[in-house]
């Protein structure tokens, strides 16, 4: 079984920060290969929304672990 992790950097007085975060929904997966495509596709959604609205964030990777 494999879930998401989310791990955001975003820049504070030039240094970065980052910081781990987990599904809320507390999903797991199966297979490494469809937490991989549910991975894909939060990250094309998160990163969309957050250009769209203007939030800034140094960097963004988010993958999958075994539970």
């Amino acid at each position: 079984m494999f879930k998401m992790v989310l791990v955001m950097c975003i820049l504070a007085n030039g240094v970065p920060e980052c910081t781990t975060y987990y599904e809320d929904t507390k999903q797991t997966y199966p297979t490494l290969e469809l937490c991989d495509q549910a991975a894909e596709a939060k990250f094309n959604e998160m990163t969309s929304t957050f250009i769209q609205n203007d939030i800034p964030f140094e960097s963004m990777v988010i993958g999958c672990e075994t539970v």
